[in-house]
């Protein structure tokens, strides 16, 4: 029988019995076996690891819930490209929704571009974020603004600035902040002056933690500094935003940034902050995250992962980077377009702007974002105690850290234990992207660099010589449903450096595979052959391959894992395809066996 639907009692689930969690460890023992939970842990990194699901009791006790100086919705900022009509962009961005705008200030061009390029624009609704700027910089917008209180922000952050120069003065930089702070100090919060700019830092290697770590830090650096300077930790702390790149790992980003109020809130406290003053949090999309191969999935890395991590862990500003950052002569005016209409969407069809930390109550994401902030707590103690964050950069110990966090990011993405899909994983083989690839001293570092220079020097290996990319021949043999998988993965490796692939049906006859493999290189359709079979099958099919091959040159490859094979026939191939095999140094190496690269 229905319940009574008058009867309402404010009780959602009568009808459900609680399920205990010791029920739902017996349940998932039984359908995915006893070792379920080693097996579904995931180690996010910095000694963090998540569970795969959390209860009500995981909050009970010294778990917080909520994260102090949330608000719903944000500003959806568009940075001016550095290159190309600015005053044109400008207005394009606002016409387009743009409620803040990203200013690139260089030295010696600030007050041209205050005075010609905001002539027309109303500060009182638009923010302005001042980037790569000065103190003195936010002095002539002030002296210039036809309001006010002008609403943005000024990104200069010593700390950050003495990490990116070894000849940046730290020092003076603080006196001249401290100098605008007591000028200026009534015009927070619409104008933000203090800034942690957690940017160059995960540019560098910087992963969750260390980032949140580094941007506490820098917190630190700046109330201690500037109270020394007569600037009261109140006036710091109402001027106070973080600036912090967000990548794809979806929960991760909601956590960091629901966590970063929460630390900020004890450091604001233990420098003896009076009063509630909330932390403003920028979110930009993370360039090195960003791809040149497969451009539009960077539209799903930066809407679909990033930006809604962002607002959903509570970004006041954020700025979605266009797909096609990456390719030179970017971005296009589509891309700016599709990355603006990427936070209308958020804003106006998923109405995340309409709450206040949606995260909220969540088991998964209280829990994440509390052992988050107890990691990032430990570290900047670390920090601390070493004498701060300006004393850790003079002696290159942050710098050290951080160069071993991205090498070991690097070999992960390398060994394909992380993935950039459609560059070391899925890459699409019809895509050439010579004409629009950038030079490499132009643009800062991505983590996908190493492979796109893999597949940029075989498109151009082909054009310098008027033909099509070199090919591998797969030659799957065996079973149906075995040789169809290994034929899948050899394409999909192989073509991560942009080795086209000459496909085929597949062979139940290894002497037919082996005779179909040295014609198409006879006719020089193929320069590679890779080999996929199972197991058993390849004590007879390589021998078959080398004799049908006869003194063609072309590598082979097989599908398996060392131990899979004698070490004879281990010795005899000349590389093997595998889970958890070195992929861009296997790539490589074939490379310079075809004459595409040398040897340096």
């Amino acid at each position: 029988m229905a319940p009574d639907a008058t009867a309402f009692d404010g009780d959602l689930f009568p009808e459900f019995t609680p399920t205990s969690t010791a029920t739902w460890r017996d349940t998932l023992a039984a359908d995915l076996g006893a070792d379920w939970a080693e097996r579904l842990r995931w180690d996010a990194g910095e000694g963090l690891t998540v569970r795969p699901f959390y209860r009500a009791e995981d909050l009970d006790g010294d778990v917080p819930t909520g994260a102090p100086g949330m608000e719903a919705g944000w500003q959806i900022r568009h940075d001016l490209a550095s290159a190309g009509d600015p005053r044109r962009e400008l207005h394009e961005a606002l016409d387009r929704g743009a409620d803040a705008l990203g200013l690139p200030v260089e030295r010696g061009n600030s007050e041209h571009l205050l005075r010609d390029l905001l002539a027309d624009v109303n500060l009182a609704e638009t923010a302005l974020h001042l980037t790569g700027a000065s103190p003195e910089d936010a002095r002539r917008l002030f002296a210039s603004a036809d309001v006010d209180e002008p609403r943005g922000s000024l990104t200069f952050d010593p700390a950050a600035r003495r990490f990116a120069s070894d000849d940046f003065d730290a020092d003076d930089g603080y006196r001249r902040l401290a100098s605008l702070l007591r000028d200026e100090a009534d015009r927070a919060p619409p104008f933000r002056l203090v800034t942690a700019d957690a940017r160059a830092l995960h540019q560098a290697g910087a992963g969750p933690v260390a980032s949140l770590a580094l941007a506490l830090a820098s917190l630190s650096e700046h109330f201690a500094r500037l109270t020394e300077e007569r600037v009261a930790p109140e006036t710091v702390a109402r001027h106070a935003q973080v600036v912090l790149p967000v990548g794809t790992r979806f929960f991760i980003e909601v956590a960091r940034l629901r966590a970063v109020r929460r630390l900020f809130a004890q450091l604001a406290e233990a420098y003896g902050a009076d009063g509630d003053a909330r932390l403003q949090v920028q979110a930009v999309t993370a360039w090195r995250a960003t791809a040149l191969y497969d451009p539009h999935l960077n539209l799903l890395r930066g809407a679909t992962a990033g930006a809604a991590a962002a607002v959903t862990g509570g970004a006041d500003v954020l700025a979605v980077r266009p797909h096609d950052a990456a390719q030179q002569n970017a971005p296009s005016d589509t891309g700016r377009r599709l990355a603006l209409n990427a936070q209308h969407v958020l804003r106006e069809e998923a109405h995340l702007s309409r709450a206040a930390d949606p995260a909220a109550g969540s088991y998964y994401a209280e829990v994440l974002t509390d052992r988050l902030a107890r990691r990032a707590w430990e570290r900047f103690q670390h920090v601390e105690a070493g004498g701060g964050l300006l004393d850790e950069l003079q002696r290159g110990a942050v710098q050290e850290r951080l160069t071993e966090a991205r090498g070991e990011r690097q070999d992960a993405l390398a060994r394909r234990e992380r993935v950039r899909v459609g560059t070391t994983h899925y890459p699409n083989l019809d895509e050439e992207r010579l004409g629009d690839a950038p030079e490499r001293s132009e643009r800062p570092p991505r983590e996908t660099d190493a492979f796109e220079r893999l597949r940029l020097a075989t498109e151009r290996y082909a054009r310098e010589r008027g033909a099509d990319r070199p090919a591998v021949f797969l030659l799957p043999v065996g079973t149906p449903r075995t040789r169809s998988a290994r034929a899948n993965f050899a394409r999909n490796t192989l073509g991560c450096a942009g080795f086209r692939a000459v496909d085929s049906t597949g062979f139940d006859a290894a002497e037919r595979g082996a005779r179909a493999a040295a014609d198409a290189v006879e006719a020089g359709d193929a320069q590679l052959v890779a080999c996929a079979a199972p197991d058993d099958d390849y004590a007879s099919l390589l021998p078959l391959l080398r004799e049908a091959l006869g003194e063609r040159d072309a590598p082979v490859l097989a599908v398996a894992r060392p131990d899979a094979l004698p070490a004879d026939e281990r010795d005899a191939v000349a590389a093997l395809l595998y889970r958890g095999m070195d992929l861009l140094g296997t790539l490589e190496a074939l490379q310079k066996q075809l004459g595409i690269t040398r040897e340096r």
